[in-house]
């Protein structure tokens, strides 16, 4: 598993990973599914920085973070989103917890 961040390129896919959770997207704005342009403003900013998070070359999902919130000096999980599809697979495996890897841009 590794992290790639998301990108201008990349945007799209990350459009398909947000509005794979429509749950989720109607609990947070009253929306089945997010405009391309929210998804940009949510992952393409100066404040936070947005991943894929990537298994076997596919991206099953995203996180988002802040290294340093301002407010009490300490990094923020912002969001971890599974794409729908791959929800509920699970894996316990030490193995793959451990081949983690970030690759920043």
């Amino acid at each position: 598993m590794i992290f790639e961040r998301i990108s201008e390129k990349s945007l799209e896919v990350a459009l398909q990973i947000v509005n794979s959770n429509p749950t989720y997207n109607t609990y947070e704005d009253g929306n089945p599914s997010r405009p391309l342009e929210e998804v940009r403003s949510e992952f393409i900013n100066p404040d936070s920085e947005s991943y894929f998070i990537v298994h076997d070359d596919r991206p099953i999902g995203i996180i988002d973070f802040l290294q340093n919130n301002p407010k009490d000096n300490c990094p923020w999980l912002g969001l971890l989103m599974i794409h729908g599809d791959y929800r509920s697979l699970g894996s316990s495996d030490p193995q793959r917890i451990s081949s983690l890897q970030v690759i920043k841009h």
